[in-house]
């Protein structure tokens, strides 16, 4: 028995920046000069810096002046009750 399966387009972003559904994944990651600050990057947002507390998403600012030596990628899941992850959810919805 042989399976055909349709070809499918590729997606249109890099593939290390999308999740299996096709949704861009925002990235987040600690530095080591801002340790009270989480610093995210996304196509929508660019790069941001953001307080590591409760609601702290809500004051991002645009990063600037950050050393990409200085950063460590970390799981996105440890932004939880910050806001992050509340607007990722928010915007899939909304696509």
């Amino acid at each position: 028995m042989c399976w055909i399966l349709p070809v499918r387009e590729p997606p249109s972003g890099p593939i290390d920046q999308l999740d299996r559904k096709g949704y861009e994944v925002t990235k987040l990651y600690r530095s080591a000069h801002h340790l009270t600050q989480w610093v995210a990057y996304s196509s929508m947002t660019g790069w941001v810096l953001f307080p590591a507390r409760e609601g702290g998403w809500y004051d991002r600012v645009p990063a600037r002046g950050i050393d990409p030596r200085h950063l460590q990628q970390v799981p996105l899941r440890l932004a939880f009750r910050t806001g992050l992850l509340e607007s990722e959810v928010q915007q899939r919805r909304a696509a």
